[in-house]
């Protein structure tokens, strides 16, 4: 199989704060992130409001994320949307993310935990 990313998933786990483009907001869990996006690990019900009808919805989604490595105070924040979708059980899913826009220093707060957590792998 040919590897299609361009930059190398970090595993970590942390919940996600995800808004929805109604105002609802939604807590699922990180499962791996990288610099281009994330794949959340989510139940039937955040899916089904994720994805309606199984379609992806081009609007983009918000998500704030408690990095590690961050300061207390600073969540990593950014627009994103949906590329994948899939059913890994019964009642769990994994959705695919892309970010599209940055808020604030978040990319630079994501890099710097990505190293942080490169540095704890090694």
């Amino acid at each position: 199989m040919i590897e299609k990313r361009h930059y190398p998933r970090i595993n970590l786990k942390a919940p996600i704060l995800v808004k929805l483009k109604n105002g609802e907001e939604l807590s699922v869990k990180l499962d791996n992130i990288s610099s281009s996006g994330l794949q959340l690990v989510c139940d039937r019900e955040a899916e089904s409001l994720i994805t309606p009808n199984g379609q992806w919805d081009p609007a983009e989604l918000m998500v704030e994320i408690q990095l590690p490595g961050l300061e207390a105070d600073q969540n990593f924040e950014a627009k994103c949307v949906v590329v994948t979708s899939r059913r890994v059980s019964v009642n769990d899913f994994c959705i695919g993310l892309r970010f599209t826009n940055f808020i604030g220093n978040s990319f630079d707060a994501l890099g710097k935990s990505i190293v942080l957590a490169g540095e704890k792998g090694s």
